[in-house]
């Protein structure tokens, strides 16, 4: 495997990962290569973990669409832990503020863009919450953007 450090970069770097992070131990090693081996567990785990994150994804995009209706535009997700919404006419940054008071919080889309675009967009996570918390989420989100 390759370095993506400049040379003189490499020793440091390592020694202050090594600093950081001494080793990981032959147990827990051993452990994680044992669940690697065992492809049926894992492809059962797998198959578990896909099923999850689809219903909390699936929650997160129907309950945008449901308290927004036409105002938010949303891609459903096809991978990740994270969706993207459009709420037209919505300053999500200056909106933040109002969202975490209600209880909600989400990453403004100019963050994501180094030229201080895409402000009326969010980025939105559906990784932590089961269903109903995702969609109790989006209900503060409505209340901190008010009616439209």
């Amino acid at each position: 495997m390759g370095s993506h450090a400049a040379p003189e970069l490499l020793g440091p770097i390592v020694a202050a990962k090594q600093v950081c992070d001494l080793h990981t131990t032959t147990f827990t090693q051993a452990v994680v290569a044992g669940v690697l081996a065992d492809e049926s567990f894992l492809t059962a785990h797998i198959a578990g973990l896909r099923a999850l994150y689809e219903s909390r994804a699936t929650a997160l995009h129907e309950a945008l669409a449901d308290s927004f209706g036409d105002r938010v535009e949303v891609a459903r997700p096809l991978g990740g832990f994270f969706a993207w919404a459009r709420l037209a006419g919505v300053d999500t940054s200056a909106l933040l503020a109002r969202a975490l008071e209600a209880g909600v919080a989400y990453v403004p889309g100019r963050e994501f863009d180094p030229t201080g675009g895409h402000g009326e967009y969010l980025c939105c996570s559906f990784a932590t919450l089961p269903p109903d918390r995702l969609h109790e989420a989006v209900a503060r989100l409505a209340t901190a953007v008010g009616p439209g």
